[in-house]
């Protein structure tokens, strides 16, 4: 533990190479996927709830871990333009060759959310909406 109040700044680190103190803040424990290599060898993948409760993804490979301040490798999560929300942490995780985001909305209409990551491009992770839980 520190000396002072948690800043909320994400932080990653790779064992036994470095370590990056990014500038995106987050409420809750941000969640951090490794893609195992059937899809993207060697990338990460971080989801996170920003202070205002909007939820973020970025990705970058193993070696570069620096990647994830990269503004153009950050996207907002939405479903149909709409920003979604969550008032805690996010989940990421594998299956095959797909990865999952999934998260606790804050609207009347459902409370589990999912959307699967389908690849990344110049302007960031494409995200598709899940099917329907």
């Amino acid at each position: 533990m520190g000396g002072g109040p948690p800043d909320g700044r994400l932080n990653v680190i790779v064992p036994g190479r470095k370590r990056a103190l990014l500038p995106w803040k987050s409420i809750t424990a941000p969640a951090l996927g490794a893609d195992p290599g059937m899809f993207s060898p060697n990338r990460l993948y971080l989801a996170w709830v920003d202070q205002a409760g909007y939820l973020w993804a970025s990705y970058c490979l193993y070696d570069n871990i620096e990647e994830l301040a990269d503004p153009a490798r950050r996207q907002r999560i939405e479903t149909n333009g709409v920003a979604e929300r969550s008032f805690t942490s996010p989940s990421l995780g594998f299956s095959g060759n797909q990865l999952f985001l999934s998260w606790a909305g804050v609207d009347k209409r459902h409370t589990v959310n999912f959307k699967v990551l389908e690849g990344v491009g110049v302007g960031g992770v494409y995200l598709t909406d899940g099917m329907p839980l």
